[in-house]
């Protein structure tokens, strides 16, 4: 991992960076939930990235059991739709037609199930806007340069020759 202030080497479990002394603490949880850190790497980095991969487990296991759950009865009803109004009634237009409006209820519920985990997910990483940033100290900023144009070649070269002129003529 490297200081996001300073660029310079840092450990995994280190909490202050000792080119600049930015404060590391908060930043290897957020570079561990974007890299998803292997098990190797676990061990060595910290409670904090232990327990960010549990709860990133947790709920993996927790969607795949829901979708056993969710999976089996959407498809029972869509198969008692089948069986029922089609197949043993003969109305196939009424069943369709239910079928369809249930597929889009159902495609709907699902979308809107999926923008609150992105919600969620983006709530999580907590990114802080542009215009949010905070302020470098003015110590850490480059003095203001002054402009001075370069002195060209044809500088001093332009100005106009006097001329001479012959007296009682015209001519120079």
């Amino acid at each position: 991992m490297h200081c996001p202030n300073c660029a310079v080497t840092a450990a995994a479990g280190q909490q202050f960076c000792r080119a600049c002394g930015f404060n590391l603490e908060k930043v290897w949880p957020v570079v561990a939930e974007q890299l998803q850190i292997t098990e190797a790497d676990e061990t060595s980095s910290g409670s904090v990235v232990h327990l960010l991969r549990k709860q990133h487990r947790i709920e993996r296991w927790l969607s795949i059991a829901l979708f056993c759950f969710i999976a089996p009865f959407i498809a029972a009803i869509i198969l008692g739709i089948v069986y029922k109004i089609m197949i043993v009634k003969g109305d196939y237009l009424s069943g369709a037609i239910f079928l369809a409006i249930f597929l889009a209820a159902l495609t709907a519920l699902a979308l809107v199930v999926y923008r609150e985990s992105v919600r969620d997910s983006l709530a999580r990483r907590k990114v802080t806007p542009p215009d949010e940033l905070p302020a470098q100290p003015a110590t850490k900023r480059l003095a203001e340069a002054r402009f001075e144009p370069a002195r060209s070649v044809t500088e001093h070269t332009t100005e106009l020759f006097a001329a001479k002129r012959k007296p009682n003529t015209r001519e120079i």
